[in-house]
């Protein structure tokens, strides 16, 4: 202000602010709020989404907010006293202001006074560029003067700062509404760390799914290699058998090959001897004809071609018992497999013979007396067995059974039509696939005619394991894991049910077949 008002008294002041410096510096000048409405509510990339009833109510009401909110500041403003700086304001005050006693001084000698030029402005040299900034002023000079604190003591001055203060937290509780309602994130410092937080533990969540994948990869890669090596071996060595026994029978072959080629040639030998002994007779003869000629000795051109070999049964019996024994090595493999198939099965009362006891669990049965139960179609009226609960139609489907301490027992599985009155005829042809033992140490598959099975040790526990696809019903000897039988080719062609018999013999059979877990 210092250079704008420089070589005027104070009675020159009035005229010259209002005529010719501050008119073209107070044309130029805008609010501040408009400004800050302009950059906000009409950029055309911050332009809220108001397609729904509720947002354009809350837009609607938080703009009628504000403006009643800036009405009441501006009310204030003028009990205040605050300055207004518009066009038809700004001399007035500034008249009012610089009103003078007389003699009237010049303003360089009141260098101290009120229009005082802030210190913002004294760096600017170019007359120019010379503007007064009226925000900077107000802030420094009004708002900041300790001679023009606005007095808020009056009645009309408190009252309208309280409800201007009340409405502009209302405006902003509802720009807060409006902005979670258009869904603007509210970016606090403290939501900006905690979605961080949040964010990073998905990562750590991922990471440590993706180790948990990797190891169990790498576990089931190891046991797949390991089975891998384990089946190819057998083979390999099951091929080494067969090549070795293909071998062995076609040494003979080979030596009788040999012998005849050997015969062959030495009959042909004695032949051209014989041939040039005629062919010289021939010449001698030519040339004497009185030349006598020698006899010969008979001519044997006979070769033995007869095929004296025995059978190949030797050979292809021992190949086999050496392939079974590698292929038992498979049992292993299969054993490890099976237990993924195991179900929980359980005994059918409903079934039972009248001289069998079951368990409350239906684990267990063995032999006694319940002459309780009424004979019904499908209990067994004449052999002592009982079939499961459970019942498969597809599938696999294992389960182990102990034997312990008995003379007798029977284990298989039968189709649900089967027969189970009268006499029982046990095999595959009536729907019967069962593995028996007897006689304290004897073993047979029921088939048609049965089979003996040859064991070296009592079994323990026996596995039952089913294929329904495949035909397959196998039997193992869970305690020396090897293999019992299998019934290959099955035709089940029903739904079919486990089968237990404790063969109620005599005392020595008393113990009972208990189903276990696999």
């Amino acid at each position: 202000m210092r250079y704008a008002l420089q070589g005027l008294r104070a009675g020159e002041v009035d005229d010259s602010l209002s005529k010719n410096h501050i008119q073209p510096i107070h044309q130029n000048y805008r609010p501040n709020t408009a400004v800050k409405q302009e950059n906000v509510l009409g950029s055309p990339n911050l332009v809220p989404q108001t397609n729904t009833p509720a947002v354009t109510q809350l837009m609607g009401a938080r703009v009628k907010t504000e403006r009643k909110a800036s009405q009441m500041g501006t009310n204030l403003d003028k009990t205040l006293g605050y300055s207004d700086f518009t066009t038809s304001s700004l001399t007035p005050t500034v008249t009012t202001q610089m009103n003078l006693p007389s003699p009237q001084p010049t303003v360089n000698e009141r260098s101290d006074s009120f229009f005082q030029t802030p210190q913002c402005f004294q760096q600017t040299t170019s007359k120019s560029r010379r503007a007064l900034d009226f925000s900077t002023w107000e802030q420094q000079n009004v708002l900041g003067s300790p001679n023009l604190v606005p007095q808020t003591n009056t009645p009309d001055g408190t009252q309208l700062m309280g409800a201007r203060v009340k409405t502009e937290r209302k405006a902003s509780q509802m720009g807060t509404n409006l902005d979670k309602t258009l869904g603007y994130p509210n970016f606090t410092t403290g939501t900006q760390e905690r979605m961080k937080a949040d964010l990073q533990q998905e990562i750590d969540v991922r990471q440590d799914r993706m180790v948990e994948v990797r190891s169990s990869e790498r576990a089931c890669r190891n046991c797949l290699d390991a089975e891998w090596l384990q089946i190819n071996d057998v083979f390999s060595s099951v091929m080494k058998l067969v090549r070795d026994a293909c071998q062995k029978a076609l040494q003979p072959l080979e030596d009788r090959r040999r012998e005849v080629e050997r015969e062959a040639e030495s009959l042909v030998q004695n032949l051209q001897r014989e041939i040039a002994t005629l062919e010289q007779a021939i010449g001698e003869l030519n040339n004497n004809s009185g030349f006598q000629v020698s006899s010969l000795t008979s001519l044997e051109t006979n070769i033995d071609t007869s095929l004296s070999f025995g059978t190949l049964r030797a050979a292809t019996s021992t190949m086999m018992s050496e392939i079974q024994q590698e292929l038992e090595k498979l049992t292993l493999v299969e054993l490890r497999r099976i237990p993924t198939f195991a179900v929980d099965v359980k005994l059918d009362p409903a079934t039972a013979h009248r001289s069998l006891l079951l368990s409350p669990d239906g684990k267990k049965v063995q032999s006694g007396n319940n002459t309780e139960v009424a004979n019904t179609a499908e209990r067994f009226d004449m052999f002592g067995c009982v079939l499961g609960l459970n019942s498969l139609i597809s599938g696999r489907a294992y389960w182990e059974v102990e034997v312990a301490n008995k003379s007798g027992w029977d284990l298989g599985v039968t189709r649900r039509s089967a027969n189970r009155t009268g006499k029982l005829v046990l095999n595959p042809d009536n729907g019967y696939w069962v593995a028996v033992h007897y006689e304290d140490k004897k073993y047979a598959a029921m088939t048609a005619p049965p089979v003996r099975i040859c064991l070296k040790e009592k079994p323990k526990k026996v596995g039952v394991f089913v294929d329904y696809e495949e035909g397959l019903v196998s039997f193992y000897d869970v305690t020396t894991q090897s293999h019992v039988y299998s019934f290959t080719e099955c035709s089940f062609a029903d739904e079919i049910r486990p089968y237990f018999s404790p063969h109620h013999q005599n005392e020595k059979n008393q113990n009972p077949l208990v189903i276990c877990a696999a």
